[in-house]
């Protein structure tokens, strides 16, 4: 009988070792062939948009490396600037990962820059949250308003923010009028654990478990009701017609959810712009914004939102060559472009405002 014990206790042992060395085998093998090791700073909203996660750092991606992405109360990307007056305007900007940084060191994001160009009379808040779309940004604001009045809002359009806005199904327009609605739902399993220690020490400390992270993420953690779109969906979702590119249902909802904006902003005195980053989307990625960005301008003044296309900024230095730009073969932007963006936005943004008055109290 105590011979058959010690047999099982010196398989499981056995077991347990082996597991461990295979692991620890693992991991040199994985950062020999250069796989990092990174956490999900994201987290589901209650509504169904993707934020940030609050009072969190979290070990991103570079392109060299691995770094923390550190987070403020909102959820809003921080990084280490020259102290900002406790008078100081704030611009609070909404964007996606190109806003946020992504692969980015801190000192070559957007609005870190911004901050170190600027006086401390002026502070710009970073609120990018990577796969964020136009609908999002609204979501964004609206949360950011509950703790915090900013005096002017930003969002940062890019390529993909009205593909996003329609197929992220936040909201959705049905004879004039806005619904809430949604296309994700957390299961069980997200609840159970995305937010604990264990998860996040596996995803900080382990590169073998970044794969199984991720499988989480597309499979186990979220109901999706696109899956059910043309069979039994649980949420409101527009005709099928309305989701084809060149159908002008893209279009209606995205100058309704800009006017709803404005309006927010406006009934919280807080001026309200739209700036592009200056990356192109195409017709075959991005083909609904493809649709209407040629048109941005003129769409935006009929609700007479102030408009700023940095695309000659961009084209002017890149001389063509996106890789010039771009974090090749990645498409984010690199130092040379989030340096590119900030010059217009100095340019075209901050140096009128200044003419206007923007920093006199």
């Amino acid at each position: 009988m105590l011979s058959n014990q010690k047999k099982i206790l010196f398989t499981v042992v056995t077991l347990v070792f082996s597991i461990m060395i295979g692991v620890i085998i693992s991991e040199f093998v994985l950062e020999y062939l250069g796989v990092q090791r990174y956490q999900t700073w994201l987290e589901l909203d209650e509504h169904g948009f993707m934020k940030n996660r609050s009072n969190f750092h979290a070990l991103g991606p570079t392109y060299d490396g691995s770094m923390y992405y550190q987070f403020d109360e909102n959820g809003n990307r921080i990084t280490k600037i020259e102290p900002k007056s406790d008078s100081a305007k704030t611009v609070f900007m909404m964007g996606d990962s190109f806003l946020f940084g992504l692969f980015l060191e801190d000192s070559l994001t957007i609005t870190h820059k911004l901050n170190m160009k600027t006086p401390s009379s002026i502070k710009f808040i970073n609120g990018g949250v990577g796969g964020s779309g136009t609908a999002e940004h609204f979501w964004h604001l609206k949360s950011f308003l509950k703790k915090q009045k900013p005096d002017e809002a930003i969002i940062l359009f890019n390529f993909d923010d009205i593909d996003r806005m329609v197929i992220k199904n936040l909201f959705v327009l049905k004879e004039d009028s806005l619904f809430v609605t949604k296309r994700f739902l957390p299961y069980f399993w997200y609840h159970l654990i995305h937010s604990t220690w264990w998860h996040e020490w596996l995803e900080r400390n382990v590169r073998l478990y970044a794969p199984l992270s991720s499988l989480m993420w597309n499979h186990l953690f979220f109901y999706d009701d696109f899956e059910n779109i043309n069979t039994n969906p649980k949420f409101i979702w527009p005709q099928d017609a309305e989701l084809y590119p060149e159908n002008p249902y893209s279009k209606n909802l995205f100058l309704r959810i800009m006017k709803e904006m404005k309006e927010l902003c406006e009934t919280n005195n807080i001026g309200f712009s739209v700036i592009s980053t200056g990356y192109k989307p195409d017709s075959i990625s991005n083909p609904r914004t493809f649709s209407i960005y040629p048109k941005l301008d003129s769409l935006l003044s009929l609700e007479s939102i102030p408009f700023i296309d940095l695309s000659v900024n961009l084209e002017s230095v890149s001389q063509g060559d996106i890789k010039k730009v771009s974090l090749w073969p990645d498409n984010h932007p690199n130092d040379l472009g989030t340096e590119t963006i900030v010059n217009g936005i100095m340019k075209k943004w901050y140096l009128p405002k200044l003419k206007e008055g923007f920093l006199i109290n």
